[in-house]
C-alpha cells in the first residue's frame, strides 16, 4: 500500500470529507500545469535578469586584445572568460529554476514543507550543475567551433549537455515537492524530455531568426568586451584602419553594425532564458501522473 492509498484508507483528517479524499489521489492536471508553467516563467525571468546583470563579468585583457597579429593569448583568455561567464549565467538560472519548480510542486499539492525541501534541493543541485558543467563543455565548444563552417549540431549538443542535467534536477525538485515515488520519477523524465526538446527548438529558432549573428561567444554577446572598448568588431576596425582614417560615415556604419549585433545577441539570450525553462516546466507537467478517481470520492461527492 503506497502513501496515497494509506491516506485514503485513513479517510483523511476529520471534518475534511470528500475533498480530503480527492486530494489524497493528487492535484488536478490543471493545477499541475498552472503551477509548473508559472514556475518556469518566473525562473526564466529571474535567470534572465541575473544573467543580464552579470553579462560579460569576466573580460579579456587589453593586452591580449591589443596584439594585432598574435591571437594566442586572446584565444586562451576568450576560452577562460567564456567559461566563467557561462558558469555564472547557467548557475544562476539553474538555481532559480530548481527552486521555483520545487516550491511549485509543494504548492500544487498543498505541501508547503515539501515544497521548501524540493526548492532547496533543486536550487542547490540545479545551480551546482549549471555552474560546474560549463567548465567541461565550453572548452569542447571552442575546440570544435569553426566560424567558416557553422553547424547547428554543435550548439545543440554543447548547450544540451548543460540543460539536460539541469532539467533532470528541476524535475527532481518538482517531484520532491509534489511527493510520491511515481511522481518523482515522472517529473525527472519530464524534465529530461523538456530540456532535450527545448534546447533543439531554441537553437533552431536562434539560428533561423539570427543567421548573421556571431556565434563564437558561448553565450551570445556583442563582446568580448575589453575594458571600456565597446566591442571587438569596433576595436578591430579601429586598430586596422586607424581612428584618423575613419570618417563620419565609417563611424556610423560601425555603430550600426554594433547596435544590430548587440540587439540580436540580446534577443537570443532572452529567447533561450525564457523558452528552455518553459519547455522543461511543460515536460514536467506533461509527464505528471493524472489524479485517480476513487469510489470513496464519488460517493462522498454524491
Amino acid at each position: 500500500m503506497n502513501a496515497q492509498e494509506s491516506d485514503i484508507s485513513r479517510g483523511g483528517p476529520a471534518g475534511e470529507g470528500a475533498g480530503s479524499v480527492a486530494r489524497a489521489f493528487g492535484p488536478s492536471a490543471g493545477r499541475v500545469w498552472a503551477g509548473a508553467v508559472l514556475a518556469g516563467l518566473i525562473a526564466g525571468g529571474i535567470g534572465w535578469a541575473a544573467g543580464e546583470a552579470t553579462l560579460d563579468h569576466y573580460r579579456v585583457s587589453e593586452e591580449a586584445a591589443g596584439r594585432a597579429f598574435d591571437f594566442s593569448q586572446l584565444n586562451v583568455e576568450t576560452r577562460a572568460t567564456n567559461t566563467r561567464n557561462a558558469a555564472i549565467a547557467f548557475g544562476l538560472l539553474g538555481a532559480a529554476l530548481g527552486m521555483a519548480m520545487g516550491m511549485a510542486g509543494g504548492l500544487v499539492r498543498h505541501r508547503p514543507r515539501a515544497g521548501l525541501l524540493g526548492g532547496a534541493v533543486g536550487m542547490v543541485l540545479a545551480g551546482a550543475l549549471g555552474a560546474a558543467i560549463p567548465f567541461a563543455v565550453v572548452p569542447i565548444y571552442f575546440d570544435h567551433f569553426d566560424p567558416t563552417a557553422p553547424t547547428l549540431m554543435l550548439p545543440i549538443m554543447i548547450h544540451g549537455a548543460v540543460w539536460l542535467p539541469v532539467g533532470i534536477a528541476a524535475g527532481l525538485a518538482f517531484g520532491l515537492g509534489i511527493g510520491g515515488r511515481t511522481r518523482i520519477l515522472a517529473a525527472i523524465f519530464g524534465g529530461l524530455i523538456g530540456a532535450t526538446i527545448g534546447t533543439a527548438v531554441v537553437e533552431t529558432i536562434n539560428a533561423m531568426a539570427f543567421p548573421l549573428a556571431r556565434s563564437e561567444q558561448f553565450i551570445p554577446s556583442a563582446g568580448p568586451y575589453v575594458g571600456e572598448t565597446p566591442d571587438w568588431e569596433r576595436f578591430y576596425l579601429l586598430q586596422r584602419r586607424g581612428p584618423a582614417t575613419i570618417d563620419d560615415s565609417g563611424e556610423k556604419a560601425i555603430d550600426h553594425f554594433t547596435i544590430e549585433n548587440a540587439t540580436a545577441s540580446a534577443l537570443q539570450r532572452l529567447i533561450s532564458r525564457f523558452l528552455i525553462p518553459l519547455f522543461i516546466a511543460v515536460g514536467i507537467a506533461w509527464t505528471s501522473p493524472r489524479p485517480r478517481r476513487s469510489a470513496t470520492a464519488t460517493s462522498g461527492a454524491g
